[in-house]
């Protein structure tokens, strides 16, 4: 996934350990990291807590720990809180970070739903479950990167959540559309 492990980065001399950094940095195409950078992330991100969500920023690139890995790439904004918009699936769905959400396999939805940002709080039924889950809970278990979860378009009808991007489906959205053989795309910029 073009993560760095932690653990083998530790175990490297620190002058190869930088050159690692480096290599993995234009490999990424992101700018060349700025003279303190290596130090940057030495102190702040290899020795940072697992859920601290450390991260280094420069020139609009950013490199975060993120469990035991470190993770870089471009400074992508979040789906703004009070942002929402009704979508009938017809056509692709430009979002507001550039991403795109998309209805494959069938015309539109029998209805219009909202497509809006997280807020928290959200609560889905997932297929195969007697109880509504909170969606907070789900991601972490799904192991979606915080960043992603920010940018992460949910769709909803009325107060019912149907889906977040387009990996955790509820019970009714999955129901609708393996009965029209069909699916949701979201497309994260990268």
């Amino acid at each position: 996934d073009g993560s760095l492990d932690i653990g083998v980065l530790e175990t490297l001399p620190s002058e190869r350990r930088a050159r690692v950094l480096r290599r993995w940095i234009d490999a990424a195409g992101l700018p060349p990291l700025p003279a303190n950078g290596i130090a940057q992330i030495e102190h702040q991100l290899l020795h940072a807590r697992q859920d601290a969500e450390a991260r280094f920023d420069w020139s609009g690139a950013r490199v975060q720990r993120w469990r035991n890995a470190l993770h870089a790439g471009r400074i992508r904004a979040p789906l703004a809180l009070d942002w929402s918009q009704p979508w009938d699936g017809r056509s692709p769905l430009a979002l507001p970070t550039g991403d795109r959400l998309e209805l494959i396999g069938a015309d539109a939805f029998d209805a219009p739903l909202r497509v809006h940002a997280r807020v928290g709080g959200e609560r889905m039924l997932l297929p195969e479950r007697m109880h509504h889950h909170s969606l907070r809970h789900v991601l972490q278990e799904r192991k979606v990167a915080p960043w992603l979860r920010a940018r992460m378009p949910l769709l909803s009808d009325g107060d019912e959540l149907l889906a977040a991007g387009d990996a955790i489906l509820s019970a009714r959205m999955a129901a609708w559309l393996q009965a029209r053989g069909a699916c949701l795309r979201w497309i994260a910029v990268a």
